[in-house]
C-alpha cells in the first residue's frame, strides 16, 4: 500500500511537470474571483492541498464533507493581506451535531476607494468610488458510514462596484473517504456551481428617446425609461480531487502529506502539494506547492522560480476544555509580491 501511495505522489507530480501551458486558456473568463482565495493561514500554508485532509472548521471554504470530522465546536476567523491595498477578511462557525455537523461562514473582500474618471473628464472628477466582494455559506455535513461523509454548502453571493451590484447563489458538495490504512483520506469536491452574475443599479438607468421617433414621427415628449443591461459572467468552478496520509503518527510527533489535483473553468489544472509536521499536538510547521500552469512558465522566464510556494507554522495552546490556536502563512504570489494569511481559531 506504501508503493502505492507513493506511486501516486511521484506520478501527479510528475504529470504536472510535463504540463505544457496551452495556447489558449480561460484565464480571466469568470468573475467573483475572491471565491478562489484560501481562507486560513493554515490551507494555504500547505499550498492549497486541504481537501482529504478536512479534519477542522477550516473544510468549510475547501470541502464541506470534513465537517464530518469535527470534535468540537470552534470559531474562526482570519485576515488576508492580498494584492496591492486589497485585503480578504473571513469568519467562520461550526459545531457538530447529533447527525452531523452544521456550518456558517461570511467572507469580505475589500477592494478600497478609487478617483472616479469619466470620458468627459479622464484625469478625474474629484469624486471616488469603492468596490467589494461578499459572500455568505451554510454548510451541512454527515456521515453515511464510519469511513465516508458527504457534505453541501449553499453560498449567497455579491459584488459591488460604485452603486451596482450583482448577486447570486452557489453551492459547494464534497466527499470524504478514509480508507482506514495508515489514516489514508480520498476526497473530492466542486464548488461554486451557481447562476451566472449580472450587475445592476442606478447608474446603469438613463433616460432616452428613439432616434427614429425623432426622424419619422417628430417625438418632441419626455424622454423615456432605459436601462442598459450588463453582460453576465460565470462563477468560477472548480472540481477537485485529492488524497492525504499520515507518513509518521507517534504520541509526539505527526507528519502529513497532502496531493491535490484542480480542474477549474478558466484556467489549466493545477496541482498542490504540502506537508505538515506537528510535535505534541501544540506545534505545527506546514510547507506547500502550487504549480499553476497558467503563469508558472511566464514566471521562470522572468527568472522567479519560487512562485507557488506557500510556508507558515501554527501553535495551539489548551485552557481547561477550550484550546486557543494562531496559524500564519506566506505565499510567493510571483510578479504581484508576497500574501501574508493570519488566522485564529477557538475550539471548545
Amino acid at each position: 500500500m506504501k508503493k502505492i501511495i507513493y506511486s501516486l505522489f511521484i506520478v501527479g507530480l510528475a504529470s504536472a511537470a510535463l504540463l505544457e501551458k496551452p495556447t489558449f486558456t480561460k484565464v480571466g473568463f469568470t468573475g467573483a474571483t475572491f471565491l478562489k482565495i484560501n481562507t486560513s493561514a493554515r490551507v494555504q500554508a500547505l499550498g492549497g492541498a486541504f481537501i482529504a485532509i478536512s479534519d477542522d472548521i477550516n473544510a468549510l471554504s475547501i470541502n464541506p464533507a470534513g465537517l464530518k470530522n469535527l470534535k468540537e465546536t470552534a470559531v474562526l476567523a482570519n485576515y488576508t493581506d492580498w494584492i496591492g491595498d486589497f485585503t480578504y477578511s473571513y469568519l467562520a462557525y461550526a459545531m457538530p451535531l447529533p447527525y452531523g455537523a452544521f456550518g456558517i461562514q461570511v467572507g469580505f473582500m475589500n477592494y478600497g476607494s478609487f478617483e472616479e474618471t469619466t470620458l468627459d473628464e479622464p484625469e478625474g472628477t474629484g469624486n471616488t468610488f469603492s468596490a467589494s466582494s461578499s459572500l455568505v455559506g451554510f454548510s451541512y455535513a454527515r456521515a453515511l458510514t464510519d469511513k465516508l461523509g458527504v457534505g453541501i454548502t449553499l453560498k449567497v453571493i455579491r459584488e459591488a462596484i460604485a452603486r451596482e451590484s450583482a448577486s447570486g447563489f452557489a453551492f459547494d458538495l464534497g466527499t470524504h473517504y478514509n480508507t482506514g490504512f495508515k489514516n489514508l483520506r480520498i476526497a473530492m469536491s466542486m464548488q461554486n456551481y451557481g447562476s451566472d452574475l449580472s450587475f445592476k443599479g442606478p447608474d446603469l438607468d438613463i433616460g432616452a428617446i428613439p432616434q427614429d421617433w425623432v426622424d419619422y414621427y417628430n417625438y418632441g415628449g419626455s424622454t423615456l425609461p432605459t436601462t442598459f443591461k450588463t453582460a453576465p459572467y460565470k462563477l468560477p468552478l472548480v472540481f477537485r480531487i485529492g488524497l492525504a496520509t499520515d507518513l509518521v503518527d507517534i504520541p509526539q510527533h505527526k507528519l502529513t502529506v497532502a496531493l491535490d489535483v484542480q480542474h477549474p473553468n478558466d484556467g489549466a489544472e493545477k496541482v498542490m502539494t504540502g506537508f505538515e509536521y506537528t510535535f505534541d499536538r501544540m506545534l505545527s510547521l506546514r510547507f506547500g506547492y502550487k504549480l499553476d500552469p497558467d503563469r508558472t512558465y511566464d514566471e521562470w522566464n522572468e527568472g522567479r522560480y519560487t512562485y507557488g510556494l506557500s510556508g507558515g507554522l501554527g501553535l495551539k495552546l489548551g485552557f481547561g476544555p477550550s484550546r486557543f490556536g494562531i496559524d500564519y502563512a506566506v505565499m510567493d504570489n510571483g510578479l504581484l509580491g508576497l500574501n501574508h494569511f493570519v488566522t485564529l481559531i477557538y475550539s471548545f
